[in-house]
Formats: structure tokens, sequence, C-alpha cells
């Protein structure tokens, strides 16, 4: 995995799960309160990033956007393990790719529940 900061101007992170708007409002408040959240899984689309699951980082990538802050994320390589599970990075963009509708989560009207 590689640590990266993803800047709102020039990068593109795409999501797949809609989120709920009071558990981004305790974010929002969080990262008000300079607290730093965790890591963000993505894998890669080409030069685009995707948010993975299990813990997919839907609502804090969501609430990073609606601050204008950078995004610490890792990016897994295709081959790699998904912390925490035995899913493969490469796997998990293919399941998602072709289950889910993913949109750009700069599109909060689409983010939201």
């Amino acid at each position: 995995m590689e640590e990266r900061i993803l800047y709102w101007d020039r990068d593109r992170l795409f999501g797949f799960e809609k989120v709920d708007r009071k558990n981004v409002e305790g974010f929002i408040e969080a990262l008000r309160k300079n607290r730093e959240l965790p890591i963000v899984y993505v894998g890669m689309i080409g030069r685009d990033y995707l948010l993975l699951p299990p813990d997919g980082g839907h609502h804090r990538a969501l609430s990073h956007y609606l601050e204008n802050r950078p995004l610490r994320i890792g990016v897994l390589k295709q081959n790699e393990i998904m912390p925490g599970t035995s899913s493969i990075c490469f796997s998990l963009i293919d399941s998602i790719r072709s289950t889910r509708e993913i949109f750009d989560i700069r599109r909060t009207e689409l983010s939201l529940k």
C-alpha cells in the first residue's frame, strides 16, 4: 500500500454507497476540531481512485470534500490484500464495477441519503 494525499482540485474519487447526512456532519465536526481521521483505502481505475469495501470511507471522504480538505488515502495495488479482510484489491474493483453504480464523490446529491 502506498499512502498518498488526494487533492479535490486535481484528483477524482469514485464511490458506490450513499451516505448518511448525520454521519457526515459528525466527521465534519471532528475535522473542524482538527482531529485526524483514519486513512481511506482506495484502488485505481485508470488515473482515478475508487473507494474500497468493507470500510469504504464514503462518510470520511465526503466530509473532507465538503470541508475542502485533502484526504489521506492508502492506494492498494491490484494484487494487494485489503487490510482487515482476505479480499484482493483487483477482485474488489471488478466486483464493485459489475454490481454497483459508481459516481464521483464530489456529486454530493448522489452521495447523500
